[in-house]
């Protein structure tokens, strides 16, 4: 068990003894009132010790959907908040209170008292209910108590609130390594031995063998796909570019303390596979790796699949920008990775009338950024030309934009000053429309789904490395509180955090397992903390 898991056990039990204890004191309930407090209090478990009571408070999911559904109760981030963060509890239930109390879970002591407030969202028409205790900065475990509600899970605040959680989440993708034997030193319960370490077929011609050893699974089929990689990498490398101070190379790899930065050493173990994905005779790439026996676990038999234009296009794009970053780390593996890249540009040029227009925009303004070279330069600004409009709220179009606004080359001002205004016009847009929300999406939350709040919420901190907004910021941290807990569900999407993770019904659908949700979870963790 993790110091972090004991430390979260330990707190849970002691609220819930306390709770227990204190009861007697609450004029107009008892936790035994509580929908979610069970008859006759929480019991030892026979054979088990205290540390490895319930942490949940007695909640049960509701499996009857596709997230588990909590009816009454007090939503806040589990994990908790930065002290001069906004902060907020959101209070659910047929009756409701005035007022609110912040208790400290050491002390019993009420330590703030707040008002609860009401919103009605204008285009559902549902009524929220709030409070807020941004005032409340000192340092410490507390919980959230209503009189009529009852009590919230515990939360710290503290300036080292996320000082684990970068490590946990890069540390990820080495549990996702494949061809590699994961020891019990860096994977602990998840140590294997390696997989897929002899060549494998092409799906179309099984007389074809390929070493395409290496890179991160995608699932556990252990596949391999070389868009998502991509996708992944550029993310992590954005994340790193404009907050390169908060990624260190103490992140607990096999790497670590090699003075090059973890995120760099990760997104290496990608690149070495992806150069293996490419044809070496015309330049094209690959699709990805599929498992002839999907659902068998990760060591599956498994094929080569064919060459792919998106594929092609998403490696000139990621491997070019590894590239530009690389280059002070090691010159002559940047430039092989450049080179690569060039020669997948080069089979696409072939193709041109087949080509997606935004994807060979965002690898020419990858690959201009990174070589200066006038023919790339010639892409951008054809896909360019007489554009007024750009659509910021698609991935492959933002990249494009913002990388051509960053390149140190010769670049075209009025193309420049049109991306500006489309870059402030939709933060500016998405600002406004999550300023006042409790939940991000309005009368949308129950639907959308959390890859869609990151890829946003990634844009959005983005926008804000270009355009620095206190309010942007603070849309980033809330986005943050909305993942580890204060969401309609009631429920920490990312990893062990919280004390009701979605790992404990729906470990698919834990955001740290999922490479490119991952990878925008680091991006908008290292704005927030940046």
């Amino acid at each position: 068990m993790s110091d972090r898991t004991s430390k979260k056990n330990e707190c849970a039990l002691k609220l819930m003894v306390m709770l227990v204890v204190s009861s007697v004191m609450l004029s107009a309930c008892s936790p035994q009132d509580m929908p979610w407090w069970p008859a006759g209090g929480l019991q030892p478990q026979s054979g088990s010790s205290d540390e490895d009571q319930i942490t949940s408070l007695g909640l049960t999911p509701d499996l009857d959907y596709d997230r588990p559904v909590i009816e009454a109760h007090i939503e806040i981030d589990q994990l908790g908040y930065l002290p001069d963060s906004r902060k907020m509890a959101v209070f659910r239930g047929d009756e409701l209170d005035d007022r609110f109390y912040i208790v400290s879970a050491d002390t019993e002591d009420v330590v703030y008292t707040g008002e609860i407030k009401s919103k009605t969202e204008a285009t559902s028409g549902e009524t929220f209910y709030y409070g807020d205790f941004s005032e409340l900065t000192s340092e410490g475990t507390y919980y959230v108590r209503t009189d009529v509600i009852g009590y919230s899970y515990p939360f710290s605040i503290s300036e080292d609130i996320y000082a684990d959680m970068q490590s946990v989440a890069l540390r990820q993708y080495y549990l996702n390594r494949c061809g590699t034997s994961l020891t019990d030193k860096y994977a602990g319960e998840s140590a294997r031995s390696a997989c897929h370490t002899d060549p494998i077929t092409l799906q179309q011609d099984v007389n074809v063998s390929m070493d395409v050893t290496g890179g991160w699974h995608i699932n556990q089929s252990g596949d391999r796909d070389v868009v998502r990689g991509c996708n992944t990498i550029e993310a992590l490398l954005i994340a790193y570019e404009y907050n390169t101070e908060v990624f260190s190379d103490e992140a607990g790899l096999p790497e670590s303390g090699d003075g090059i930065p973890d995120i760099l050493n990760e997104i290496r173990v990608e690149t070495d596979w992806l150069l293996k994905m490419q044809d070496p005779s015309t330049g094209a790439v690959y699709e990805g790796i599929v498992s002839t026996d999907q659902g068998k676990g990760l060591d599956n038999p498994c094929h080569v699949m064919a060459i792919d234009m998106d594929a092609t296009l998403a490696f000139a794009s990621a491997l070019g920008y590894f590239s530009y970053i690389y280059q002070t780390v090691d010159n002559a593996y940047a430039t092989e990775c450049l080179q690569a890249a060039d020669r997948a540009m080069k089979y696409v040029a072939k193709f041109t009338d087949t080509v997606n227009d935004d994807e060979y925009f965002k690898a020419a303004a990858m690959l201009y950024r990174a070589t200066g070279y006038y023919t790339y330069r010639t892409i951008v600004e054809s896909y360019c030309a007489e554009r007024t409009e750009y659509n910021m709220s698609d991935n492959v179009v933002f990249i494009g934009t913002v990388t051509y606004l960053a390149t140190k080359q010769k670049t075209n001002n009025s193309i420049c000053d049109v991306m500006m205004a489309n870059l402030r016009s939709y933060a500016e847009k998405m600002s406004s429309e999550r300023r006042d929300a409790l939940y991000l999406m309005g009368e949308k939350t129950k639907t959308v789904e959390n890859a869609t709040l990151l890829s946003e919420i990634a844009r959005l901190t983005v926008a804000n490395y270009i355009i620095s907004s206190n309010e942007y910021e603070n849309i980033m941290e809330k986005y943050l509180h909305y993942f580890l807990g204060c969401n309609p569900y009631n429920t920490c999407y990312v990893g062990q955090y919280g004390s009701v993770n979605i790992s404990d019904t729906e470990a698919g659908r834990d955001i740290l397992r999922q490479p490119e949700q991952d990878a925008y979870f680091i991006l908008l963790l290292s704005g927030v903390t940046g």
